[in-house]
């Protein structure tokens, strides 16, 4: 089978009472972490400075650091802030991030042909995290000294977007164990992106007070990615729990495509200018993203307001918009252009889940660098305060920590699993199922159920009956799932004792998922699609072991029973065969 082979460990990690977690936000355009102490739960380390050379000890302020690569000779890398300014553009990976789901972005946007995305990006991200995780491992041990450090358990708490796919989101997993010197103790786990702000954000809120079934819209507006959940409070403060109120959605209409647009106009304008290069262009994205971004706003954009991007060296040249020496004129109306395509879908995705939210939704919280923008923001009051068909008044926040919000969320998750009652902090008690999980099993034909279907049946000499091949969902889209509640079904294999085929005690299950169809179809149509394949490896169990069962042909069957056991995870499904009471928990799954 086509497809990349992913090691599934079950039952799933539990936390250690006494640990260090670190919460990494892997993000498209900058990355951050936190980490924290079990002991210390309060006390979150936000990792605010980062290396600025290869060679030297020298480091630049910042909650993140651009997510982007260098490859030098001899398989080495420049990473982050490291990566001098001055390179050529073309020698520097950045968006690699999206290689993970290149047809749904490419699908999704407008910048077809503007980013080129690289095919090695599982190596790329490899490097990347490790370059990371060994920074950040050395702040721990500058904190709490490397002998306590290394005497304790690790756990990292990767992000990802809810809208990938399971590949891409065990891909990222993946490539982040592929780190050279990893401690071989160290564990890792998912966790969505928009759910670990949403835990992060809730917590720092300390002038909202949230009562008992208030709604409220998370979005979480990065670089690439705008994911939104809904959630309803379950209880609130001081022990606040949270049940997702809807499906989650989103689509590629970050922040980097904001700058790709800036990036066009600049280029269009400067390229032919003398003394135009990559130094010109880097100076110029860094004032428009630390300026021009954040000043940008309605009341800007209705009197037009100038905006002075530096082009070091250029000369004055007013047709091509650069008014004085070394420094371009963008206008808000030029900029509005470079965010009107993704600012109208954020507001069509928000309606979305107001729509879909059968409850009055009270705030809607931005979360995220884009999150963070002042022209998003009045966009939405102004789109969603003039929208009739809401009727309820929503109120429209921005924590203190946005741009950091995924990574602390990402640390605070894995504490509260261990000091849940001692550590005040959100926790998401179920979610909503976004796809159909199953299998393809034989069942017994039911004229009133299966006779639409495609499929023929079959005599089954064990039963004596009629079957047929048909799906059996242990998950349904829409089902409100929990960690605590397991979905379990069984099924079989059996085959007479006296045939000459004896298969080979390695009991394959395809696993499937359809997040197309409203309802569960009944048979495998074109909307369900191979998720993974597990497999049980019974090799050990000899023949004379095997259970046997008399047909209704009167013949010996063998016969064996298991149980599918499913976990619905924030950023992922987790699977158990369990065969008379064992559980296998060295179960491969292959991701397609």
């Amino acid at each position: 089978m086509a497809g990349q082979g992913i090691e599934v460990a079950l039952p799933p990690v539990r936390p250690n009472p006494r640990s260090i977690i670190i919460g990494l936000d892997f993000g498209t355009t900058y990355s951050g972490a936190v980490w924290a102490h079990s002991d210390r739960p309060d006390e979150l380390h936000e990792i605010d400075t980062w290396p600025q050379s290869r060679i030297d000890d020298r480091l630049v302020s910042s909650l993140k650091v651009p997510t982007q690569i260098r490859y030098l000779a001899n398989d080495e890398f420049e990473w982050g802030s490291q990566i001098p300014r001055d390179v050529d553009p073309t020698e520097v990976n950045k968006l690699f991030k999206l290689a993970l789901e290149p047809r749904q972005f490419r699908g999704s946007t407008d910048a077809m042909g503007e980013i080129i995305l690289p095919h090695n990006v599982d190596q790329i991200i490899t490097d990347f995290m490790g370059g990371m995780f060994e920074y950040v491992l050395r702040k721990i041990y500058e904190r709490l000294g490397r002998e306590m450090a290394e005497d304790l358990p690790l756990h990292i708490v990767i992000t990802v977007p809810i809208i990938w796919s399971d590949l891409s989101k065990q891909r990222t997993l993946q490539a982040f164990r592929r780190i050279p010197n990893l401690p071989e103790s160290a564990t890792t786990s998912l966790l969505s992106e928009p759910e670990a702000a949403a835990i992060s954000a809730l917590r720092d809120f300390e002038d909202v007070s949230l009562e008992a079934e208030d709604t409220f819209i998370i979005v979480d507006a990065g670089g690439g990615t705008v994911d939104l959940v809904t959630y309803t409070v379950a209880s609130p403060l001081p022990l606040l729990k949270v049940n997702e109120a809807t499906e989650a959605t989103g689509g590629f209409c970050g922040s980097a495509l904001v700058d790709s647009r800036f990036q066009r106009l600049l280029t269009t304008k400067l390229q032919n200018e003398p003394r135009w290069g990559p130094g010109v262009l880097h100076e110029a994205l860094d004032r428009f993203e630390k300026t021009a971004k954040r000043k940008f706003s309605l009341a800007s954009l209705a009197a037009n307001e100038t905006f002075h991007i530096p082009v070091p060296g250029l000369a004055r040249n007013v047709s091509a918009g650069i008014t004085m020496n070394s420094r371009f004129s963008l206008t808000a109306a030029e900029l509005h252009m470079c965010y009107e395509v993704d600012v109208l879908k954020i507001i069509q995705l928000v309606k979305g889940q107001i729509t879909m939210c059968h409850k009055p939704v009270r705030y809607i919280v931005l979360v995220g660098g884009f999150g963070a923008s002042t022209y998003l923001r009045e966009r939405l009051e102004n789109d969603i305060g003039e929208d009739k068909s809401i009727q309820a008044p929503i109120a429209i926040l921005q924590p203190q920590n946005s741009w950091l919000a995924v990574a602390r969320g990402a640390a605070m998750s894995w504490i509260t699993q261990s000091k849940s009652e001692n550590y005040n902090i959100p926790v998401v008690v179920s979610r909503t199922a976004r796809k159909h999980y199953g299998y393809e099993c034989g069942v017994r034909y039911n004229a009133l159920v299966h006779a639409s279907m495609t499929t023929p049946k079959y005599w089954d000499p064990l039963y004596g009956d009629w079957c047929i091949e048909a799906m059996v969902w242990f998950i349904k889209r829409g089902d409100n799932v929990s960690e605590d509640f397991p979905f379990s079904k069984t099924y079989s294999y059996h085959w007479p004792v006296e045939s000459r085929w004896s298969p080979s005690r390695k009991y394959p299950l395809n696993i499937y998922a359809d997040e197309i169809s409203q309802a569960a179809p009944i048979e495998r149509t074109s909307n369900v699609a191979l998720l993974c394949t597990l497999t049980a490896d019974l090799s050990a169990i000899p023949d004379d072991r095997v259970d046997q069962q008399l047909g209704a042909d009167g013949r010996m069957h063998y016969y064996v029973e298991f149980s599918i056991e499913a976990v619905y995870h924030s950023a992922s499904t987790t699977y158990t065969l369990i065969h008379k009471g064992q559980r296998y928990d060295s179960i491969s799954a292959e991701y397609v």
